[in-house]
């Protein structure tokens, strides 16, 4: 994002997500290096009990600096939105309860609506006028705007690494068929899962692959996790996600108020 097509008073939101671009960009090659030093990631064992064929399992260590960096980026992430807040908060005046001042986000229109600890106790001394674009990009919303919803991934991730513990994250594997000689041909089902870590392949599917002229393909993603484990299946790629909402869908539409 260029600072040079929005009013100086979003300035400091466009900075914050800026930053956080620079945290993703240093994670992404981060990653990049890791997996060129580690290629034997996934390990393969062949079974022959009750009708298993292969037992895939990645480990789902990853460097404790990588959930350092999505940490900075999930809070300037969070930064970008509150300045929002506040600018707009300081075209009414100097906020009598400056804490409050926060860009709300609910996945519950009740809660949202709550009087005593909803998007009201927030958004009290911000224009009042610029309510309702808040209001929009809610994601309890995604039922009809599913890019809403990397504002609650946001503030989940957020809030547990800024008041429980620092984000982690681990990796996860997934398996598939890749076509061999034929492009067209339907691939059966290839895989079960045990846990995000570990994929089980009966010997009835191997056999079905080989008929079809298939092998398995199997991949690695990170995740962000919680204590160990996948949080919801939230890929490391969200980070993209939510920079590209905020700055594609949310700081535009308050543009208008500043021009």
């Amino acid at each position: 994002m260029t600072l040079s097509g929005l009013p100086e008073k979003l300035h400091s939101s466009g900075m914050k997500l800026q930053r956080a671009k620079v945290h993703i960009n240093a994670l992404d090659r981060s990653i990049k290096r890791w997996f060129d030093t580690h290629p034997g990631i996934i390990t393969t064992r062949q079974l022959d009990v009750q009708g298993v064929g292969q037992i895939h399992r990645v480990d789902p260590s990853t460097p404790t600096r990588w959930g350092l960096i999505a940490g900075d980026a999930l809070t300037n992430f969070r930064a970008s939105l509150d300045h929002i807040a506040w600018v707009l908060a300081l075209k009414v005046g100097t906020p009598e309860r400056p804490r409050r001042v926060q860009f709300p986000i609910f996945d519950c229109q009740k809660r949202y609506d709550d009087p005593s600890y909803g998007a009201a106790r927030m958004l009290g001394e911000v224009w009042p006028d610029s309510h309702h674009i808040f209001e929009r990009l809610q994601p309890y919303h995604s039922a009809e705007w599913p890019e809403t919803d990397y504002l609650r991934v946001l503030d989940t991730l957020v809030n547990l690494d800024k008041h429980r513990i620092l984000t982690q994250t681990v990796l996860t594997a997934s398996a598939g068929p890749a076509y061999i000689l034929d492009p067209r041909s339907n691939p059966p089902r290839s895989h079960v899962f045990r846990n995000p870590f570990e994929m089980i392949v009966t010997r009835r599917v191997l056999e079905a692959l080989k008929k079809q002229n298939l092998q398995m393909k199997l991949t690695v993603d990170v995740a962000f996790s919680a204590e160990g484990t996948a949080v919801d299946g939230y890929s490391i790629h969200y980070l993209t996600l939510i920079h590209d909402f905020i700055r594609d869908e949310v700081i535009p539409r308050f543009a208008g108020f500043f021009e």
